[in-house]
């Protein structure tokens, strides 16, 4: 079940989502999380295929079409060890962008030189203040049956954020990396809102 809920004010926090996939070239994953206040700030996950240094954000309040050079601002991602690394090599970087402008829409690519970079991806920092705002929330997902088609519903609310109750990808196996990879290219292709919009996980 899908509520969509117009809700004025205040600071969410939010849980980072530890995750694994296939190895490819360039970053394997890019979600958003929040652990900050989500109308100044926001983290991207980026999740590469093997160790990495140099792990990097562009970002701009304008479309700069994917080449990092023209992005005017860049950040270093903060490397994050996880029991997965340890299973397979893939590793976890975050970047918290903070200071941004409430109400605003950000472009940014993510990644690094040894394997590229992420397409550009959107995001818009909520309001603040008393203006409101839109979230979807709902849990018990999976990869299969109705999934995509929810995703897609969910998607076509426009909503500021998504909020996921629980069981995800209802794999608890570290050796399950292919199903978290579902999950996430899942939420990747099609929790984008019309205006092309990546939505953050809470």
């Amino acid at each position: 079940m899908i509520r969509t809920r117009r809700v004025s004010l205040l600071c969410l926090t939010a849980i980072g989502l530890s995750a694994a996939l296939s190895a490819c070239a360039a970053p394997m994953h890019v979600y958003l999380t929040y652990s900050g206040a989500p109308e100044t700030s926001i983290d991207i996950n980026i999740l590469e295929p093997g160790i990495a240094s140099g792990v990097e954000v562009y970002y701009d309040t304008q479309s700069r079409g994917g080449d990092p050079k023209p992005y005017p601002h860049k950040i270093k991602a903060q490397y994050h060890p996880t029991l997965i690394e340890k299973a397979d090599g893939r590793t976890i970087h975050v970047a918290t962008l903070a200071g941004l402008q409430p109400g605003t829409t950000y472009y940014f690519v993510a990644g690094e030189k040894k394997h590229g970079f992420s397409k550009e991806r959107a995001f818009r920092t909520l309001p603040g203040g008393a203006a409101p705002f839109r979230f979807v929330d709902g849990g018990d997902m999976g990869v299969d049956g109705f999934v995509v088609p929810l995703l897609k519903l969910a998607a076509k609310q426009n909503p500021d954020f998504a909020v996921i109750g629980g069981d995800l990808a209802y794999e608890e196996d570290l050796a399950g990396f292919k199903t978290w990879d579902r999950w996430l290219s899942n939420w990747e292709e099609h929790m984008v809102t019309d205006d092309g919009r990546t939505i953050p996980l809470v």
